[in-house]
């Protein structure tokens, strides 16, 4: 490095910031999708818990906090 800049033929580095946790979702697409459950791809949703008058209850993992 010189002059506090990068030299150009240096390769690009990418992060991965995602943890490599290994799950698959309790529930099928066509049944997230039916229920319209929000299902980020980092959101791995179990099988319901509870039903009320206004919605459903699903426990889900967030793989990036693993929580």
């Amino acid at each position: 490095m010189s002059g506090g800049y990068l030299e150009p033929d240096l390769p690009e580095v990418l992060v991965d910031e995602r943890l490599p946790v290994d799950a698959s979702s309790a529930l099928s697409p066509e049944v997230i999708a039916a229920e319209k459950i929000p299902s980020p791809p980092n959101l791995v949703l179990q099988a319901e818990i509870g039903r009320g008058g206004i919605g459903h209850v699903h426990p889900g993992i967030d793989q990036n906090l693993l929580r």
